[in-house]
């Protein structure tokens, strides 16, 4: 899945209508529509399943989540501070928006304007996990669709209001509904087992049924403000149910894994930090060798991601590898 972050942030999915702000309007849903909105971006919502999923498979104390939650920050804040130095040297933090004070908070939930949003998002779900993760199934079903009947309004709040915040990429209310669907399952793992055939194909409906709402009545210029496109990256429900169709195949004991993508898996937050730092140089580079621009791109994503994991390799000696980089 970290592989499709670097493709999703490189443009490796190709473009469509929907990301021309005069003529969003007119767009079909193509192939790179499917690809870019319906399987590159499942990346940050898989990897938040999965984690609230294993934080809670297990009856979490105070101190395990206190462990947890330091050690995300440790990422944020490390991660945030050196991608905003090497884009933009002594001048990146100061000018940030922190003032007024609600500015402040968008910030921090933004990473500083980085890609690294997810780091806050997960803090806010692990808490949120910890919090409500003793209550019993109807409750939490309850708490699930509450949490979810928003993600299909706001968009359409937002194109009303103005207010691009309410459907915003780094707005943690987006995973929410995650949040709970995990918990649901760490609670009720052998019993979604016995009947995954029939938990994969209603996720699968109700993934698709949400779709087409998205794609007809969720679009507007309003998205440009912060992101490309004219479609909410993540205030779509839809997302939830495709995670939910994915994981429930991957719960099957019977699918092992193979080496190469234990190797993945492994480096899967390495790939995630350190891609950005890579993307600017390596496609320039690239460029300068193949002008064919699609050729381009695919030779720049492949060393992207190879010069990643072997980075990582003489990282793993640091101090803190564990906590930075494993």
């Amino acid at each position: 899945m970290s592989i499709f972050v670097v493709i999703w942030h490189m443009g490796g999915g190709g473009y469509s209508l929907i990301f021309s702000k005069p003529d969003y309007a007119t767009h079909a849903f193509v192939p790179s529509g499917f690809l870019n909105f319906h399987i590159f971006l499942l990346a940050v919502p898989v990897f938040i399943f999965i984690s609230i999923y294993l934080f809670s498979i297990k009856q979490p104390s105070f101190a395990a989540l206190r462990k947890r939650v330091s050690r995300l920050f440790l990422l944020l804040t490390f991660w945030s501070l050196i991608l905003i130095f090497y884009n933009h040297s002594c001048r990146g933090l100061p000018s940030l928006p922190w003032a007024p004070p609600l500015n402040a908070v968008y910030t921090i939930l933004q990473a500083g304007q980085t890609i690294y949003y997810f780091f806050p998002s997960l803090i806010i779900c692990l808490c949120a996990a910890y919090v409500f993760i003793r209550l019993n199934r109807k409750p939490l079903i309850m708490l699930m669709l509450a949490s979810l009947a928003p993600l299909a309004v706001l968009p359409v709040f937002t194109k009303i209001s103005n207010y691009y915040v309410a459907s915003a990429y780094w707005n943690p209310f987006n995973f929410i509904p995650l949040t709970f669907a995990a918990v649901l399952v760490a609670q009720n793992t052998s019993f979604i087992l016995k009947r995954k055939v029939q938990v994969f194909i209603f996720s699968l409906i109700l993934s698709l049924f949400f779709a087409v709402f998205e794609w007809r009545y969720a679009t507007g210029s309003i998205f440009f403000g912060g992101q490309i496109h004219a479609i909410p990256t993540y205030t779509r429900p839809s997302l939830m149910f495709e995670v939910m169709a994915i994981f429930t195949v991957a719960m099957d004991a019977k699918i092992k894994a193979p080496g190469v993508i234990r190797f993945m898996s492994k480096n899967s937050l390495a790939l995630y930090c350190l891609h950005p730092f890579l993307i600017l140089p390596v496609s320039r580079a690239v460029s300068f060798f193949i002008a064919n621009k699609t050729e381009a791109l695919n030779v720049s994503i492949a060393l992207v991601v190879m010069s990643c994991y072997l980075i990582a390799v003489p990282l793993r000696q640091w101090y803190l590898r564990e906590q930075l980089i494993t």
